[in-house]
């Protein structure tokens, strides 16, 4: 597929298809970086596509781009707020940030080093930013009889609510979970 959509760009370097379809094509080839240079192609001549402007977030997503991801994330749900898909990963990228942060602070404490007050608020922020969106997730494919909501989004929720001092909801999700498992 990469050869064909190549030959269809020496013929037409703008066309927008084939652009869009040679990122795929290097998306599903694991060829990370041609994908992102190409993605990123793609949504210049395509800058409304929201199948791209996903699949480049997913991209950053996986590659632990947090940042990036959620605001390439948001730009989907501009234009589609009820995309279960988009808020499920703006939501588990703010707790991949809230890992990877609290990590940083249990390696920082392990050295002896005391935790300041700005960096517990900024861990309970991660968590924060997250439930909002997981909880549009679950909204979303609770009503809607073609998304199913995995027990892994209502253990993401649950943990979600427990790190912000939300107790009973944390624990009304894990039941979820278990519930749907």
């Amino acid at each position: 597929m990469v050869d064909l959509e190549r030959k269809a760009l020496e013929i037409d370097p703008e066309d927008k298809d084939a652009i869009a379809n040679l990122a795929l094509a290097y998306d599903f080839l694991g060829q990370r970086d041609e994908a992102l240079a190409t993605y990123t192609r793609a949504l210049e001549k395509n800058p409304g596509d929201k199948d791209l402007l996903f699949n480049l977030a997913r991209l950053h997503f996986l590659g632990g781009e947090y940042d990036k991801a959620v605001e390439l994330f948001n730009r989907v749900l501009e234009a589609s707020p009820d995309d279960y898909d988009a808020n499920l990963q703006v939501g588990n990228a703010y707790l991949s940030m809230a890992d990877e942060f609290r990590k940083k602070l249990v390696e920082k404490e392990n050295a002896g080093q005391d935790i300041t007050e700005d960096e517990r608020d900024q861990l309970m922020d991660f968590y924060k930013k997250a439930i909002p969106y997981l909880e549009k997730a679950v909204e979303i494919g609770e009503n809607n009889e073609n998304v199913t909501v995995s027990s892994g989004v209502y253990n993401n929720l649950g943990i979600a609510y427990i790190n912000v001092g939300e107790r009973e909801k944390g624990e009304l999700n894990f039941k979820k979970a278990e519930e749907t498992q």
